[in-house]
């Protein structure tokens, strides 16, 4: 792979100096309160969950596109904001300021395991073809299929993103032609607190599932494939060897718990994750 323009290669820890930025300047410290038995959630009207391709910021001129994928549980818009608000890949004084020639979209999918409503039956590899389809359409409208892409990926968001580029490598001219370019335009990933191997947190997940499905509507497909060296992400793992180097990949790892259901939390993806390239630096998030 030609190294990266001196311009390109800058994007990626501009983007990582950001976030660090905005997380210290935003984050809360609550207190870890006590454990306690489970209680069953309070019943709320069915929240909004927007699905699909959002642009947040055209850009000036854009020469690249950054697609942001969010996790478990995620929300398209409310999982790039802090506390009071900010969001850091939108607002005009945080990214779009860094990286003023970057059209940046946020990318939305069903990554619930509970709700009051009933829950996507999609697999992992699904929601990865969808995020090309939705993207392709979006390009090749514009005419913009050629232009490069960066993709960010908090948590569960980086393992669909894996999903994509793998699904856009296997494409060819008799079949999905028009998802190949994805892949082929794909500069930077940048993993945030990715669970590569299977997430530790994910067998207390599941028991806090277990008691949720009493009161709510559950899933536990996503839940499955997260399990600590599962099968199904010992064969991404293989299938995305093969196309990691064609990629300048930066990684991140979680110093605070995440929020499980319940009141449980876990820490899901600890220290380095040395799984796609041990050479590569891991900042912190």
């Amino acid at each position: 792979m030609a190294e990266p323009e001196p311009q390109k290669k800058g994007f990626l820890d501009k983007i990582f100096r950001l976030k660090d930025k905005a997380d210290r300047k935003n984050r809360k410290k609550d207190d870890q309160k006590e454990g306690g038995p489970l209680q069953p959630p309070v019943q709320e009207p069915v929240t909004y969950h927007p699905y699909g391709l959002k642009c947040v910021a055209e850009g000036k001129n854009p020469t690249i596109d950054i697609i942001a994928v969010h996790g478990l549980n995620g929300h398209r818009e409310h999982t790039w904001k802090a506390d009071n608000g900010v969001n850091w890949l939108a607002d005009e004084d945080m990214l779009p300021e860094k990286i003023p020639n970057a059209r940046i979209f946020v990318w939305g999918y069903d990554a619930r395991t509970h709700g009051n409503d009933y829950l996507s039956e999609a697999y992992l590899h699904q929601h990865g073809s969808q995020l090309v389809g939705d993207l392709a359409d979006e390009r090749h409208l514009d005419g913009t299929s050629k232009r490069p892409i960066i993709f960010i990926g908090h948590g569960l968001g980086g393992i669909v993103i894996k999903s994509a580029l793998i699904h856009s490598n296997s494409t060819h001219a008799n079949h999905l032609s028009h998802h190949r370019p994805i892949k082929v335009s794909t500069y930077g990933i940048l993993f945030m607190g990715t669970p590569h191997s299977g997430g530790e947190g994910v067998t207390m997940g599941q028991i806090a599932q277990s008691v949720a499905s009493i009161f709510v509507h559950t899933n536990d497909r996503v839940l499955q494939h997260l399990q600590k060296q599962s099968e199904w992400l010992s064969k991404q793992k293989d299938d995305y060897a093969s196309i990691m180097r064609d990629f300048v990949t930066k990684f991140g790892w979680e110093v605070y718990a995440t929020p499980l259901f319940g009141g449980l939390s876990n820490m899901v993806v600890r220290g380095r994750t040395r799984v796609l390239c041990p050479s590569v630096d891991f900042p912190k998030l």
